[in-house]
């Protein structure tokens, strides 16, 4: 073999070495640039997630306050539904809420709602009872559905104040974002007075 052949032999060998070594440096960064095009995705849907789960805490309060409304229209007790007062212990209440269970579902006198089925025995955030469910008009309902990731439970806890004895309920919608095995949670508090 001549000196000619011989540098010809080595130039291919290294060109070899090299298009092997460019190809495993293209791979790594294909593979960075799919976890990153990955990770995107899943922060996507966390947003979309995060942005429907304000929506819904901020709901249950504004439900919670339509039902109250509607039981000072009624010219029934301003807490119907919502606390219990009056004597005795004064507990919390918990329960669900959504367009539909908010609605009286008795004529005058009484304007009772589906308390059996508003009601809940605890506030654990992901209470089978309280997720909500897509239904077939597009709600977040509890109504029959498809499950989603979302939970919303409702409590309100009665507090006395002042002569003669008055009281205010404090309020807060509590939802819970189950979403790819990690749970989030977000809160809304209010006061309802018992002012008409």
């Amino acid at each position: 073999m001549n000196i000619a052949q011989r540098k010809t032999s080595q130039a291919s060998a290294f060109s070899l070495i090299e298009i092997l070594l460019l190809i495993s440096l293209v791979s790594v960064a294909f593979m960075g640039v799919s976890s990153l095009l990955r990770q995107t995705v899943q922060l996507e849907g966390l947003a979309k997630a995060d942005f429907t789960a304000n929506a819904l805490a901020d709901e249950g309060i504004a439900l919670v306050k339509a039902m109250r409304s509607d039981n000072i229209a009624a010219g029934v007790n301003v807490f119907q539904d919502i606390a219990a007062t009056g004597p005795g212990p004064l507990a919390t209440h918990y329960f669900r809420i959504d367009r539909d269970k908010k609605n009286f579902i008795t004529i005058a006198p009484l304007y009772n709602r589906d308390n059996a089925g508003m009601d809940l025995v605890d506030g654990n955030p992901t209470n089978p009872d309280a997720r909500l469910n897509f239904d077939s008009n597009e709600y977040y309902s509890y109504s029959a559905g498809a499950a989603s990731d979302f939970y919303r439970v409702i409590s309100a806890t009665p507090v006395r104040y002042g002569l003669p004895e008055r009281y205010f309920v404090e309020l807060s919608s509590t939802v819970t974002l189950v979403y790819r095995g990690k749970t989030y949670t977000y809160y809304r508090n209010t006061r309802l007075n018992d002012a008409q």
